[in-house]
């Protein structure tokens, strides 16, 4: 279900994205081809990763107009600033 509903977001631009799975979990995502048929670079070990990942697959002329920048990624990327 999960791998149909992130084939499904691709689809249509989107994505779905999974973070902090233990090593024992993502191994046995691994054995079965989970993470192959979700997608290995939509699988990350942590928060911190994930957003180092996903802040560059934005599209940055939204980014220039948000004034929210509520992750420390978001305050690197151009545009508004903090308030």
């Amino acid at each position: 279900m999960l791998i149909q509903e992130a084939k499904r977001l691709k689809s249509v631009g989107g994505g779905l994205y999974l973070q902090g799975a233990k090593s024992k979990v993502y191994d046995f995502m691994d054995r079965i081809d989970f993470v192959e048929d979700f997608g290995a670079g939509n699988v990350f070990s942590s928060k911190e990763a994930a957003l180092q990942s996903l802040t560059k697959r934005l599209d940055h002329s939204i980014c220039a107009t948000c004034d929210k920048r509520i992750f420390r990624e978001c305050a690197k990327l151009p545009g508004a600033k903090m308030t």
